[in-house]
């Protein structure tokens, strides 16, 4: 009787370790994921950062500000800090700020 009680408790102790090793291989399994995830995201992350840089250049703001139609007045006339500002375009249409 003793040694069936033994080989049981031996047997649910193997059970539970197993699990336990299951458990980890797939929390393991999902934290490489997860890492891999991260690297892909600062990837897409650094190339919008480029892409937004360079549509932020100040000869692309230019020839956006050209294609639409919003005249551009330099610095000095602006009163402001930036190379370009956007001109009087007529009247505004919304509420002022």
């Amino acid at each position: 009787m003793r040694l069936g009680a033994i080989i049981l408790l031996v047997a649910a102790v193997a059970v539970t370790v197993v699990q336990f090793r299951r458990a980890q291989t797939v929390a393991r399994h999902r934290i490489l994921q997860l890492q891999h995830d991260r690297v892909r995201l600062r990837r897409e992350l650094q190339d919008q950062q480029v892409v937004l840089a360079r549509k932020t250049t100040p000869a692309q703001v230019r020839r956006r500000a050209e294609q639409m139609g919003i005249p551009l007045v330099s610095r000095g006339e602006a009163g402001g800090r930036g190379d370009l500002a956007v001109g009087d375009a007529g009247p505004r249409r919304g509420p002022r700020p």
